[in-house]
């Protein structure tokens, strides 16, 4: 978070328009040698909370970067990152209130306490993530052409139910993606 903190420190000074500025970053993840990766809750828990911290509130969007993800990863991440937003709004705000707090921020502390809900828009950006499903089934092959842009097709759906938290919808477009790859390339 130290990193966003002086990123807008910069802008702010440079005098950049915010409201025009869409934010590419990471999300809070395990490392990538870690034996135990985090959960997808974790991640949406402490990438938001990080986020409430260093992030102005006029920012319209933040957009996430894969970060070495894999594909079903990177959408039950933004899946969890929707889901707090959605459901522990308020846990979060209050914890990042508190850091924040504790950490002198008081004005940036009462700024958070204030919010009723996240001020940004949240989606992914890495079209490798929406790409490699279709690339996988397509191999190169003309006889594969169709079964791609279905893979292609599911994988974009599968991003847009995370973004919107219903990754996991008995129809989920990433439950079918799963399935749809696993009778194709099997």
């Amino acid at each position: 978070t130290r990193t966003l903190e002086i990123l807008f420190e910069e802008l702010i000074n440079a005098g950049v328009w915010l409201e025009g500025v869409v934010l590419k970053t990471s999300m809070i993840l395990s490392g990538n040698k870690a034996a135990l990766r985090a959960d997808s809750q974790t991640v949406g828990y402490e990438t938001l909370k990080g986020l409430l911290k260093t992030v102005p509130f006029e920012m319209p969007a933040i957009v996430f970067l894969s970060g070495g993800q894999g594909d079903a990863e990177v959408n039950e991440n933004l899946n969890g990152v929707s889901l707090v937003r959605l459901h522990r709004f308020q846990e979060a705000r209050n914890e990042a209130a508190a850091e924040l707090a504790a950490e002198g921020k008081t004005e940036a502390a009462l700024r958070v306490r204030h919010l009723l809900q996240a001020p940004w828009q949240v989606s992914y950006s890495f079209g490798r993530g929406l790409q490699r499903p279709g690339l996988k089934v397509w191999q190169g092959k003309p006889e594969n052409f169709a079964a791609a842009q279905e893979a292609l097709r599911q994988a974009a759906l599968a991003t847009q139910k995370a973004r919107l938290g219903q990754l996991h919808d008995e129809t989920s477009p990433h439950t079918q993606l799963k399935a749809h790859l696993a009778s194709v390339i099997a």
